[in-house]
């Protein structure tokens, strides 16, 4: 059965080899299959990327299975393509385990560019969500969790503190804060954010494992590494969890509330799915893709 496989694959490559193509700029060659995967090393892609700029010039091509793709490493060439030529460029094919932990590319990040709904989820998140207004809103709950990273460094003077790790403990909860505000609080919002800060953690790490799967889609199926198992569980385990707060929030939510959690971001979220007549309506999806581009880029940050 694997024969069989490869050699379809074999005979894919072949067949888009013949097919007419624009001209390319100049690239290493890989092998049949293959391409250059087995020579890029993946614990220093940028070092390799760096050298083979140096011997191909700022702009070249390399085939990662049979997916091809271009390096630009120029100021001048990243201006033309991320400013001038942007809308050529901005469509993309997302990876499996983003498809899956943004509830079918519901967020802004994969979503297709030309689709109607990617311009009103970037019109939600640029002018609702990020509003200066929001943000500043946001001002004691950032100066609360750099006060209590403090006050955890202080108490343990004179023993070894992993920065980064004490870091991102407070970048995690800060985030959760902003998600849902003041929804959860006492021993149930314990619970939630270090539920949360655990979902997150197995995301970021699945998130960041290259998947042979979006390089040979034909074997996509056989998920080789467990990636899409595995980011499944972790989006229920996150759905779950952010079904039970937006239950609580919808439950308990007063007129009084909404007027002075500005800075919570479900909420702002949840008015506007409930106000389906707006143009700027969210689906429940589409409300649970943009929590979770606030999470995942918040991280990357």
């Amino acid at each position: 059965f694997l024969v069989a496989i490869l050699g379809i694959s074999l005979l894919y490559s072949f067949w888009k080899a013949r097919k007419p193509m624009a001209p390319l700029p100049p690239g290493p060659r890989g092998l049949p299959i293959l391409g250059y995967l087995p020579f890029l090393g993946f614990d220093n892609l940028h070092l390799v990327f760096t050298e083979l700029g140096g011997v191909y010039g700022p702009i070249y091509k390399l085939w990662l299975g049979n997916k091809l793709t271009v390096v630009i490493s120029s100021p001048s060439l990243v201006k033309e393509v991320v400013r001038d030529h942007d809308i050529a460029f901005s469509e993309r094919e997302p990876p499996i385990a983003a498809q899956i932990i943004t509830f079918g590319s519901n967020d802004i990040a994969f979503d297709s560019y030309s689709s109607p709904s990617w311009k009103n989820k970037r019109k939600v998140l640029a002018t609702d969500m990020l509003s200066n207004a929001n943000l500043n809103a946001c001002y004691d709950l950032r100066r609360e969790q750099v006060m209590k990273m403090v006050e955890d460094v202080y108490e343990n003077v004179g023993k070894p503190i992993d920065i980064g790790e004490l870091a991102y403990c407070a970048l995690i909860n800060l985030i959760g804060k902003m998600v849902w505000g003041g929804a959860l609080r006492g021993e149930k919002g314990t619970a939630v954010e270090g539920r949360f800060k655990e979902i997150s953690s197995q995301m970021m790490v699945l998130l960041g494992k290259p998947n042979i799967s979006d390089i040979f889609p034909a074997i996509a199926w056989f998920d080789i590494q467990g990636i899409k198992r595995g980011m499944k569980k972790i989006r229920q385990s996150f759905n779950e969890l952010l079904e039970s707060v937006i239950e609580l929030r919808m439950n308990t939510v007063t007129e009084k509330e909404t007027s002075e959690q500005k800075f919570d971001f479900l909420q702002l979220l949840l008015d506007l799915h409930k106000n389906q007549d707006s143009p700027s309506s969210l689906t429940m999806n589409q409300v649970k893709g943009l929590l979770m581009d606030i999470v995942v880029h918040s991280l990357l940050a």
